[in-house]
């Protein structure tokens, strides 16, 4: 397992902060939606369910019903769209 320490780029300590940045977002947008009351609550058997629903969630925050372009979207883009 990679940690925090093993990176040693700037790119590579960004991508790490863009990626915890969606996934604290998509479990808040979770647990508002009431699919989870907490991140414990995700399982191998509900977490398919969970990222779908939460993921367009998030990209219909960030695109509208514009969603055109959002199947190209990678989790640095999606964290870059995202507003502090």
């Amino acid at each position: 397992m990679t940690g925090k320490y093993d990176l040693v780029t700037k790119a590579c300590k960004n991508n790490l902060s863009r990626t915890g940045k969606v996934m604290k977002k998509l479990v808040s947008i979770a647990i508002n939606d009431n699919l989870i009351t907490s991140i414990k609550d995700v399982t191998e058997e509900n977490s398919n369910r969970i990222f779908d629903h939460a993921y367009g969630v998030l990209i219909e925050e960030l695109y509208g019903p514009n969603k055109e372009k959002s199947f190209q979207l990678n989790v640095n883009r999606v964290g870059n769209l995202m507003k502090n």
